[in-house]
């Protein structure tokens, strides 16, 4: 039976089921079942390997050429698991030319320090 996404059966296949009427009327043909086995009746033989052509047998195939990706590039290098840091990170503070206090030139009250 014919469900909707919350998997209730849908109001139309109820009022068939209420009619007593034949489903079969109100569906294409092309959702029966005798039109599923005519679709995979055939069957698909594999190709013998004496009708490839010399051409296509080659072994030396190549990858297709790399593209460069979109996006800015990687600077540095990716490190390997367990490969140490190189270098200490330096942090420092900002201070003001004027008076040395923890400022910068633009922020500095020269009447306040």
């Amino acid at each position: 039976m014919p469900t909707d996404i919350s998997g209730i059966t849908c109001k139309h296949v109820c009022c068939l089921g209420h009619t007593r009427e034949n489903p079969g009327n109100y569906y294409h043909e092309y959702f029966s079942v005798g039109r599923l086995f005519e679709t995979y009746s055939d069957v698909l033989h594999p190709i013998a390997k004496a009708n490839i052509e010399p051409s296509c047998l080659n072994e030396n195939i190549q990858p297709p050429p790399l593209k460069r990706l979109q996006g800015r590039p990687i600077m540095t290098r990716r490190r390997e698991l367990g490969e140490p840091v190189s270098g200490i990170k330096r942090s420092s503070t900002v201070k003001c030319i004027t008076c040395g206090f923890v400022h910068n030139k633009r922020r500095c009250q020269r009447g306040q320090c």
